[in-house]
This record gives structure tokens, sequence and C-alpha cells, in this order.
């Protein structure tokens, strides 16, 4: 039987039947509670099936349900957030990549993002990546920067504004190409609470989790987004075999610069919520 049929019907007797522990030394309400997780969370499925209905599954998934996403799109107006407390997500561009910085608002459940693209490419870029980066930068979803790469003072200086409307924790930064930018935040006497974000499965593995939380809690409100929208259906989540995952660009279907920002920006502020709940006995983390 396939393991979606297993999960979604709930049927017992196939999980004993792939699982001989369940009701034994297995606690029933925790594998089931377990199922449910796994319905709702594309990449938790995978781990579910093969540590507990012991079927072959692949290592990436995908990490955004769309209907999941889209359920977050009430729309909002940003000056309500003003002075409220945030922590954000920078991620800097490489020669084809989109430069991104998030802030999430854990009390208010609300995302706000910024994407730069360089003026002089940002026809190119829309031909090569098939969006309309001109038609979102034209409605102010995209800051466009002069050249052809991506203004580093220009970022600088729209941190420098965000610090000044919202009350911002903590800003997590990836430190590869992070130097130029730092030395203009100095030269500029610009402050910032900046908390390194190491890119491996131990930092990445509680951020996605807390991310999902928020997203299938319907705390992540991106007010449409457009660019997030499409990343969200991007984003590929690499595995390891402890069940940890964490973004891929390289697995990815397309870019997901916004995307891994409010990652970390979710992962550095649940750091200062706490750490994650375990609800109960038995094997499940949930």
């Amino acid at each position: 039987m396939p393991a979606d049929t297993i999960i979604e019907r709930a049927d017992r007797d196939a999980w004993r039947a792939a699982n001989p522990a369940l009701g034994v030394f297995l606690n029933e309400a925790q594998f089931e509670d377990a199922a449910a997780r796994a319905i709702r969370s594309p990449t938790f499925a995978p781990s579910f099936r093969l540590l507990n209905l012991n079927q072959r599954t692949t290592a990436e998934q995908r990490f955004i349900n769309r209907d999941d996403w889209d359920a977050n799109g009430e729309p909002f107006d940003a000056i309500e957030l003003e002075g409220q407390p945030c922590y954000g997500g920078l991620d800097l561009s490489s020669t084809r990549d989109l430069t991104a910085f998030s802030l999430w608002f854990p009390e208010a459940g609300k995302l706000l993002t910024w994407h730069w693209v360089p003026a002089d490419t940002i026809i190119e870029r829309a031909d090569r990546d098939r969006v309309p980066y001109p038609i979102w930068a034209e409605a102010g979803w995209i800051e466009k920067t002069n050249g052809r790469a991506t203004d580093r003072l220009s970022i600088a200086r729209r941190l420098a504004d965000v610090r000044q409307h919202y009350d911002v924790r903590g800003i997590a930064y990836d430190r590869w190409r992070f130097e130029d930018l730092r030395k203009l935040l100095n030269d500029e006497g610009i402050e910032l609470p900046l908390v390194e974000f190491v890119p491996g499965y131990k930092t990445y593995a509680p951020a996605c989790d807390a991310f999902e939380r928020a997203v299938l809690e319907r705390r992540m409100q991106h007010n449409e987004n457009p660019l997030l929208r499409w990343q969200a259906g991007n984003v590929i989540a690499e595995t390891d075999a402890a069940g940890n995952r964490k973004p891929s660009k390289t697995k990815s279907l397309d870019r997901i610069d916004g995307i891994v920002t409010a990652i970390m920006a979710v992962g550095i502020a649940s750091r200062d919520e706490g750490k994650a709940e375990y609800r109960g006995e038995g094997p499940f983390w949930l």
C-alpha cells in the first residue's frame, strides 16, 4: 500500500504491519500525531515514512506546501508594525542570486522582505529566471540599485532605516561575502545587532522547524509578496540521516533567497523564545 494511503487513511492495521511495536512500547497517540504532521509537512513526511513505516524515500523534498503558503497571504500595512520587536535575516547575493533581507515579527506573525537587483541587469535576469522582475520592481517589491552589481551601500542604508522604524532584536547573517558590507556599516556609523548564522544542519534544522510551524499555524503573514510566493514553490530541503533539514540553493528549482532569509530570521527569533516543546512521551518531537 502506498505511504500516502497509509498515512491519510489512518489505517492502524497497516501501521502495525509496518511497525509491530505500535501500541506495545510505542505510544499510539504519539504515532497518530506524527502521522498528522506528515500529512501537513512535505519534508517531515519522508522521515516519518522511513523511520515509522519502513519505506525508502528520497533525501530531497519540497519544503513548503503552496496551499499553506497562500493561506498566510492576508494583506497588511507595514506601518502597523513600527516599533514592534522583530528579527532579521540577510542573504547577500552572488553574481546570479538575489540579495534579500527579511524581518519577522513573532508577536504579530508577520513577515517583511526586501529584494535588491542591479538595474543594469534586471531585464536579462528576468529573461534568465523567467519571472517579471521589472514588473515587481515597478510595484515596489524589488529595489533596483545602480550598475551591474548590487550596491552594498543601498543595503546598508536600508538596514539603518529598518533599525530606526522597528525594534530589531537581531539580524542573522552568513559571514560569506559579508566583510565588504561590514566595512560599509562601520564607515557609515550604522550599528546593528548582528548574529552570525552558520549555514549547516545544526543551525538550519531548528530554524526550519520553527519556520514550518509558523507557516502551518498561519503566523507567517507575508502580505502577498509575489517574489516569496514564487520562491516558496522552489524550495527543496535536504535531509540528513537524523532527519534534520536545511534549504538547498543548489537543488532547489530556482531562486529561494527571500525564503532563506525568512528561515534565518525565524531561527534566531526561536532561540530567544526558548527551546521547542517536547510533547508527551515517546520518540516524536512535534
